[in-house]
């Protein structure tokens, strides 16, 4: 069934990562043609979602979570029915799996006689509502009491996750551990080449005047160091620099790594120095029988080592511990399902298939 199955796929704190990249959704040029057009409304259609330990989770439970999210990262999404439709549409599965496992650790967390003071509720909801914190829950449609037990929950749900996942996973978390993830990391990374470069190329049916031309331009430039673009400029200012017959071009500067570097252009450009120019080259014209002449500038030149293990060694380990900690969030999570039942709880199977929370008219 479609709620269960929303359940047990979610995992705990999502609303943390959740949305990170969202963008509210452009106005239809159906809405914006007229600016007589009245603002489109979304209707929330309210239903029970589930019961945990007798607890019922309805959707407004859930479009509240998400209002205080949007509260936080996303203000301006509440001016617009449409960016509105467009969030809860797209996060209100995951939001109400939060709340279904966030339930079950509330209850371990009871079980556990878990302390928490007023005092750090209060403190928190100043920091999450700001100083007129009935002002801002009137505009989310919250209640003092429902934020009081919102913020309650999630330092509860903290608290229970720093001592039943959070430890677990940065203690089992060894040295050899990360070493291992530092050869897999050498084994996966390959040693790469990068070359920028430039060439200018002269071709045409009269070989003679092709070499004559491109050696002059080799000694331009090694008699008084014009570099390729100086060239172009006494181009242009002499019509009869390049002779009648002959096309001379200079190519953009490429930017690539050995594998997608041509065995011809590597032969000449591993002779070079940064910033260095080569003799010049005769070449197989790819387009004709005739040979083209080039001269390589090679700009830069590097070589790109994998990370020492120093330098990558905590990025390494806070790899395992995400990787740990998504694990045993989720052992922690089934635990509690099976502590508590949950299975046999009367969800409320009755919505149908294809049952849309949200609408627009």
């Amino acid at each position: 069934m479609i709620m269960k199955k929303i359940i047990f796929s979610c995992t705990v704190s999502l609303l943390t990562t959740l949305s990170a990249n969202f963008t509210p959704a452009p106005m239809n040029d159906s809405f914006i043609n007229s600016s007589k057009q009245v603002e489109p409304k979304m209707m929330i259609h309210n239903r029970p979602l589930a019961k945990i330990n007798g607890k019922v989770i309805s959707l407004m439970d859930v479009v509240k979570k998400m209002n205080v999210f949007i509260n936080d990262n996303h203000p301006d999404v509440r001016d617009s029915e449409i960016s509105l439709y467009q969030f809860y549409s797209t996060n209100w599965q995951s939001i109400f799996g939060e709340i279904v496992n966030n339930e079950l650790m509330l209850l371990d967390a009871v079980d556990k006689d878990m302390p928490i003071s007023e005092g750090d509720i209060h403190e928190e909801m100043e920091v999450r509502f700001g100083p007129n914190v009935m002002e801002t829950l009137d505009y989310m449609s919250i209640s003092h009491e429902e934020a009081f037990e919102m913020i309650k929950s999630e330092i509860l749900v903290r608290q229970m996750l720093y001592l039943k996942v959070h430890v677990k996973a940065k203690n089992s978390i060894t040295p050899k551990q990360i070493k291992n993830s530092y050869q897999d990391y050498l084994t996966s990374t390959a040693l790469t080449e990068q070359w920028q470069y430039q060439v200018l190329s002269v071709r045409g049916e009269d070989q003679d005047k092709c070499l004559a031309m491109i050696t002059k331009i080799s000694n331009l430039i090694q008699e008084n160091h014009l570099t390729f673009e100086n060239l172009q400029e006494k181009i242009s200012n002499e019509n009869d620099f390049v002779p009648e017959g002959v096309r001379l071009s200079i190519s953009e500067e490429f930017d690539v790594n050995e594998k997608n570097l041509s065995n011809e252009h590597q032969i000449v450009l591993s002779n070079l120095m940064p910033e260095q120019f080569s003799k010049v080259e005769k070449q197989q014209s790819r387009h004709g029988k005739n040979s083209v002449f080039r001269i390589f500038h090679l700009k830069s030149h590097t070589t790109n080592h994998p990370e020492s293990f120093d330098l990558i060694a905590q990025e390494l380990e806070d790899k395992i511990y995400n990787d740990t900690f998504q694990t045993a969030q989720a052992e922690y999570v089934d635990k509690l399902i099976k502590k508590y039942d949950v299975e046999k709880d009367p969800y409320f199977e009755s919505a149908p298939n294809d049952y849309q929370p949200f609408t627009i008219y």
